[in-house]
């Protein structure tokens, strides 16, 4: 119940802040695609009524096969398993025999726009409706992206010899390809 209620304030005060977020201009460049740390000239916040802490009634390791996650993060270490961390929406987490954990996972929408207050956001553009990056420490990326009434969070915890671009490329490629099959349910 806290937890729900901080959320819920997260988002009044993230819908009130979108003027705010703007002054942030600092911009970066990958070769997977452009970021920027501010917040996009119209940042589609969805509206109230929107905002929904509804998860589509899909199992998360569900949306992938081993092969294709093997793909992008090499031979698995063990068998995907329900768990990992994504919020507030069930999660599935693979484990590779290189040093790559992720949790693919189905978040809320309103959870999606609660996170944006974070300080240390990251927006990718031409990703998804809206997409961003939260880096919490040298270890983890949190993916999040928005697709109509669906969102998901990819969280990659990787060792730090894996580059900044190989990071991106993972956690874009299964973004995309989750919020696709999202919309086909």
């Amino acid at each position: 119940m806290y937890r729900s209620v901080c959320h819920l304030l997260i988002i009044c005060l993230t819908l009130g802040d979108v003027a705010c977020r703007a002054r942030h201009a600092s911009t970066q460049r990958s070769s997977a695609s452009q970021i920027s740390r501010a917040a996009p000239a119209a940042v589609p916040v969805a509206s109230p009524a929107f905002l929904s802490w509804n998860h589509p009634s899909v199992a998360p390791c569900a949306l992938f096969d081993k092969a294709e996650i093997e793909s992008l993060l090499g031979t698995l270490r063990e068998e995907p398993r329900p768990g990992g961390s994504t919020l507030d929406g069930a999660s599935c987490v693979y484990v590779g025999a290189e040093p790559l954990v992720v949790s693919i996972g189905v978040i809320s929408i309103a959870v999606f726009e609660a996170e944006k207050s974070d300080p240390d956001i990251t927006y990718i553009d031409q990703f998804a409706d809206q997409a961003y990056i939260v880096r919490p420490n040298s270890f983890d990326t949190n993916f999040l992206a928005r697709r109509g009434e669906h969102a998901v969070m990819i969280k990659l915890t990787a060792a730090a010899n894996i580059t900044e671009d190989v990071r991106l490329h993972i956690v874009e490629q299964l973004g995309e390809e989750a919020l696709g099959r999202l919309a086909k349910l």
